[in-house]
């Protein structure tokens, strides 16, 4: 189980924003349930399922349409990598054993971004 925000930070959300525990599989079911909602194709989990994860994926779903329909001059772009699971644990790991507040934070300080605004 790991800890996420329930508005994505990458879509705008706030650091210190509302999280939920969810496994990584449900994780991924959900940004990909409102990936496919998006799209105007309905979600292939079940309904169960479904009713559940419908709050999370209603919040996705509105911070996607709105990053996407009222773009920012001055928004950060969104990069998207696939890295398989036990990547991710030992990223997260370091991550919090460094002492960084989130991944974004994190991965910035690795690749040199971690400058002070101007």
């Amino acid at each position: 189980m790991e800890e996420h925000h329930i508005w994505p930070t990458h879509l705008g959300g706030p650091e210190d924003g509302p999280k939920v525990w969810l496994c990584g599989n449900c994780h991924a079911k959900i940004h990909y349930a409102a990936l496919r909602l998006i799209r105007g194709k309905r979600p292939r989990e079940d309904d169960a399922w479904l009713q559940v994860a419908a709050p999370l994926i209603a919040r996705i779903v509105r911070a996607m349409y709105q990053a996407e329909n009222d773009p920012l001059d001055d928004a950060p772009a969104r990069i998207i990598i696939k890295i398989d699971k036990n990547t991710l644990r030992r990223i997260h790991r370091r991550k919090r054993d460094r002492g960084y507040p989130s991944l974004q934070s994190y991965i910035m300080a690795l690749i040199g971004l971690d400058l002070p605004p101007i």
